[in-house]
């Protein structure tokens, strides 16, 4: 092994099918063959390479298929797209303060679940537009994501002031009076904040590990078009079953046109209701290898 790897070395079709075909079997999404994706895959896996020291990709791509259980994690964390932003597609929040008002005055615990929620700037969006209601607060976020490196960045809850560069100007004002300066270019989200936000480790390939309870709200968005047609209905039907008769799932634009099923209605903006049961589509089983 050398200390260092080429950065321009290319990655070879055997290489490119052996690391697309494991990030299917342990997240499963689907990266098809093209040269803008084996560009994707060699920048994303020369860091890991040269992380571990190995002298190229294959190297590494051979102690990876060996020893899934130690590098899953920082392998799948190098392949998940986490882009994400405080209050991204604002209309998804303008809707959820108007439905949030409603199920808040029913003086219950709303429930909500960010699916795929990434360094945590969804899910905090979400509470910070709850919480500004000020209806007792009643409200519990489940918040998850594949990639824990990730979560760990979420359950600190620390962001770079820069994160309120792209803000309107009453997003900006919810962020500030929901955090805390840590010094001048990091802020902290409350203490309360962050008690009303789980965090915890899901892979939508495998429903195992979905949690079991059912849920008022369902965020859900740019994370389909990752996956297969057939494994994104799947998924789809079964984030149907873990909503509640009446509550709704929100996915992203580039979504919107998924289509409709029974139990599922349109109201706009890629948000959707559900209006029946659905009958149970369970997603295929995961192996033990899945589930690193």
């Amino acid at each position: 092994m050398r200390d260092g790897v080429s950065q321009s070395q290319d990655i070879s079709a055997a290489d490119f099918a052996r690391a697309s075909q494991l990030i299917h079997r342990l997240a499963g999404l689907h990266i098809p063959d093209s040269p803008k994706n084996r560009n994707l895959l060699k920048l994303r896996l020369t860091k890991l390479t040269r992380k571990r020291g190995f002298e190229n990709l294959s190297a590494y791509i051979e102690v990876l298929l060996a020893n899934p259980f130690v590098e899953a994690p920082d392998f799948v964390a190098a392949l998940t797209t986490g882009v994400t932003s405080f209050f991204r597609e604002p209309n998804h929040f303008t809707w959820l303060r108007r439905r949030g008002k409603t199920l808040l005055q029913q003086g219950r615990c709303v429930s909500l679940w960010s699916a795929a929620c990434s360094t945590g700037q969804e899910a905090y969006s979400m509470a910070m537009t709850l919480a500004d209601l000020d209806l007792a607060k009643t409200f519990h976020i489940f918040a998850s994501d594949v990639d824990r490196h990730a979560l760990d960045h979420a359950k600190a809850g620390i962001y770079s002031t820069s994160s309120l560069v792209n803000l309107g100007p009453s997003e900006r004002a919810i962020f500030k009076k929901y955090s805390d300066p840590v010094d001048p270019e990091y802020i902290r989200m409350q203490e309360d904040l962050r008690r009303r936000t789980e965090f915890r480790t899901v892979n939508l390939h495998d429903e195992s590990s979905w949690p079991e309870a059912t849920f008022d709200v369902i965020f859900c968005r740019n994370v389909l078009i990752y996956f297969r047609s057939a494994e994104a209905v799947a998924i789809l039907l079964a984030l149907t079953q873990r909503l509640n008769l009446g509550g709704h799932l929100v996915l992203g634009h580039v979504e919107a046109g998924l289509p409709e099923f029974i139990g599922l209605r349109g109201i706009g903006h890629a948000i959707f209701q559900k209006t029946s049961d659905v009958r149970p589509h369970p997603l295929p089983k995961a192996t033990a290898r899945q589930r690193a």
